[in-house]
């Protein structure tokens, strides 16, 4: 069953010092599992604290207070079934005084059978090489792009791997603008299918439930 879903937007604009505008929107799921209305929670939450973030650091110093700092954000939804609910969002955070907008993604991943947001670790066999393993088919992918790439980014390190969604075709890994490329080359994605993590894939991961 594929689960319909509806925006729900977020805009606050403040016209005193310090000058801030907030724009972006989020997705709210219908479903009849509770555990969706749960999912919604979990994200509008994630949305709300990174625009507690953007809002904390307004009176810093180094902020231009009469040169409006602005965040906005968007969304794409990679899954909503009954199983799962996979969700990216992409951010675009500005200061006044900065030279330009800082670019990064947040992912959510929610198993809607057991009522959780997901960990990259709990798709994986406890103490298993799953993470060498996914960073070496990220990091040779990379190294095909080119040498204006750099695939050490990709590194088998927690950090490297944050954001990410699933798909029914495999692990989709988002890097942020600069991690493995140049900054005009935007965000960068690695698809990895499932079977080349197949000896890792725990046995109750939600993965065996999709694909």
């Amino acid at each position: 069953v594929i689960l319909s879903y509806t925006d729900l937007t977020k805009y606050e604009r403040d016209n005193t010092e310090p000058f801030y505008k907030v724009d972006g929107s989020l997705p709210v799921f219908s479903g009849s599992n509770s555990n969706v209305t749960v999912c919604n929670y979990v994200i509008e939450d994630h949305v709300d604290a990174e625009i507690q973030t953007f809002y904390n650091y307004l009176t810093d110093s180094s902020v231009v207070p009469n040169i409006y700092s602005t965040l906005e954000f968007e969304y794409e939804v990679y899954y909503r079934e009954a199983n799962l609910i996979s969700v990216k969002f992409l951010y675009a955070k500005f200061y006044g005084g900065s030279m330009k907008p800082w670019y990064y993604n947040r992912t959510i991943n929610y198993d809607l059978q057991l009522g959780y947001e997901m960990q990259l670790s709990d798709l994986f066999e406890p103490g298993s090489l799953y993470l060498p393993t996914l960073a070496n088919y990220c990091q040779d992918e990379i190294s095909s792009w080119g040498e204006d790439y750099n695939p050490q980014g990709a590194s088998a390190q927690d950090g490297n791997y944050e954001s990410w969604n699933l798909t029914r075709d495999g692990i989709y890994v988002t890097f942020d603008p600069y991690k493995v490329g140049p900054g005009v080359a935007g965000s960068l994605h690695v698809l990895v299918p499932y079977d080349v993590m197949d000896s890792y894939i725990h046995e109750a991961s939600v993965i065996n439930r999709i694909r």
